[in-house]
């Protein structure tokens, strides 16, 4: 990375903002701070930024108001916003940032894990399009010369749009996928599971599942026999959960051993269960490797949309909890959020 990076941190409160200095302390990108939306706004006028976390609860210009005023700006206008929020409590603020142009939220308490993790991913993209905007100036410049020398010919220009333009298509990819195994990533997964509660206004009797599927004791994996075996695990997961869902449902990855499915026009547990045991005898095969077989298990949660879910959030929050029902009952399972008890994996039931 570049020392050109910058992140604003804004918060009203001195600790927060020492607590997330020292969380990203030693990144090879500056950290600067603001302890007002005033302040940050000024920040703003002098200095551009890859990332802005953005505390929601602020007195005077509280987040909402200074993300508009962010996005008001054509300085700043483009630059990615992470709000802080504690987003148990207020799914529609949460909602409200999105609308502000939010691309991410980090709930409080904050996890020191995810919050680097999530600023050194949208530091690598910034600085990936800054490279990119150095490409484009340098090949704009390069056109401009040859032309005047009229010495180039149309050719050579459409191959230097085409390769400029797979530069930008693997960016936007990369932004939105899982850099390990090529799934959709968790903010990909969301906006698909938007998409879901909005075609509920075209057609009410429209139904759809949320399936949160963990690997089972996958640190141990990677303690004995080590983190790229680890990473063959999380690949091979992948592909076998891909392999056993059906055409346009959506396998996801949100970082670590978990995964999300989203099992379109799925209107009862009969379905949603059949796929879910088809998930399972998947994994009934050892994971095959260089020193010999290695047996993996998943626990899986599942929800069915309900009339009681508002939000896509609570509705994966809803599987995620189920999931640990799962676990907690023996693991290698599957548990439904409204049974709230494990089912034992049997051989699957054929899918409808």
């Amino acid at each position: 990375m570049s020392s050109k990076a910058a992140v604003l941190v804004v918060d009203d409160r001195r600790e927060n903002l020492v607590a997330m200095s020292a969380v990203l302390e030693g990144s090879n990108y500056s950290v600067v701070t603001a302890n007002s939306g005033a302040e940050a706004l000024k920040r703003l006028a002098d200095q551009d930024f890859a990332l802005i976390l953005l505390d929601l609860h602020m007195p005077i210009l509280d987040g909402l108001d200074t993300a508009k005023l962010i996005r008001e700006r054509p300085r700043s206008k483009d630059t990615p916003i992470i709000f802080l929020t504690a987003y148990d409590r207020e799914q529609d603020i949460v909602y409200e940032a999105y609308d502000r142009g939010a691309v991410d939220y980090i709930p409080q308490p904050i996890n020191p894990k995810i919050l680097k993790c999530k600023v050194d991913i949208f530091v690598e993209f910034f600085l990936q399009k800054d490279e990119l905007r150095k490409i484009r100036d340098q090949l704009e410049s390069e056109v401009q010369r040859q032309t005047s020398a009229v010495t180039r010919t149309n050719e050579e220009l459409k191959r230097e749009i085409a390769i400029r333009e797979k530069v930008e298509q693997r960016l936007l990819h990369e932004s939105a996928h899982d850099a390990l195994t090529g799934l959709p990533n968790r903010t990909l997964f969301l906006r698909a599971l938007m998409r879901c509660f909005q075609g509920l206004k075209r057609d009410s009797s429209y139904r759809f599942a949320v399936l949160f599927v963990d690997i089972d004791n996958f640190k141990r994996i990677n303690d004995e026999h080590g983190h790229s075996i680890g990473d063959d695990v999380l690949i091979e997961t992948a592909h076998r959960l891909e392999y056993a869902v059906r055409p346009g449902d959506n396998v996801s990855r949100f970082g670590g051993d978990e995964f999300g499915i989203l099992l379109d026009r799925v209107a009862d547990d009969v379905t949603a269960e059949a796929i879910t045991k088809r998930i399972m005898a998947q994994f009934e095969k050892p994971f095959v490797y260089e020193k010999g077989n290695l047996h993996v298990t998943i626990s899986i949660g599942i929800t069915l949309f309900s009339g009681e879910f508002k939000t896509p959030e609570e509705m994966l929050r809803s599987a995620d909890a189920a999931m640990y029902v799962a676990k907690s009952a023996g693991k290698s399972g599957y548990s439904f959020a409204h049974r709230q008890q494990s089912n034992a994996t049997d051989s699957p039931a054929p899918i409808p």
